[in-house]
């Protein structure tokens, strides 16, 4: 008698988990996007976003989209690294007893790799500056302000009276 109560959960488990599988795939079926954004056009809206944003000049703008494409390149060398060298400290955490020296070589590597992507979108930064006149400097300014989020960081930060708040209030205000 147990056997028979067992076996009809077990059938009646079976049919549930079948409904929640065919549910799941219908959902994927009838409720993807039709269109997902390729990073071609990403990097194309973001260009054009910076050409509204600062009222380039054709020229300006092609200047913008030389540099943006050299740049991308560099930004996709310097990830592909990172996501290795990442994957290399994640196995080396999980192993039994991971190497101090392997961990230490690798957070490095990381950090290492961190600087280089920083440095590229700062070098990113200046040539697009280079380009600009001092009203689309200011505005360039203020976008990259919004990019980094630092008025976020500082509506987290635990100091109440901190003057960074002031140095970023007058970012792009200074004359140079």
């Amino acid at each position: 008698m147990d056997q028979i109560k067992v076996n009809r959960s077990i059938r009646w488990l079976n049919y549930l988990l079948l409904i929640i599988n065919l549910t799941a795939l219908c959902t994927l079926i009838f409720f993807r996007p039709h269109h997902e954004p390729d990073r071609e056009n990403l990097q194309v809206t973001s260009l054009e976003f910076l050409r509204e944003e600062l009222g380039l000049t054709g020229e300006q703008y092609q200047e913008v989209v030389r540099l943006d494409e050299t740049t991308y390149r560099t930004y996709h060398l310097i990830i592909d690294l990172l996501c290795e060298a990442n994957i290399e400290l994640l196995e080396e955490l999980a192993k039994e007893t991971p190497d101090q020296e392997v961990l230490d070589r690798l957070t490095r590597k990381i950090g290492n790799l961190n600087t280089s992507l920083k440095k590229a979108t700062i070098r990113h930064f200046d040539h697009i500056r280079s380009i600009c006149n001092e009203e689309q400097k200011a505005r360039l300014i203020g976008i990259f302000k919004e990019i980094m989020q630092l008025e976020e960081q500082c509506e987290i930060c635990n100091r109440k009276e901190c003057p960074r708040k002031t140095r970023l209030e007058n970012l792009g205000k200074m004359e140079e």
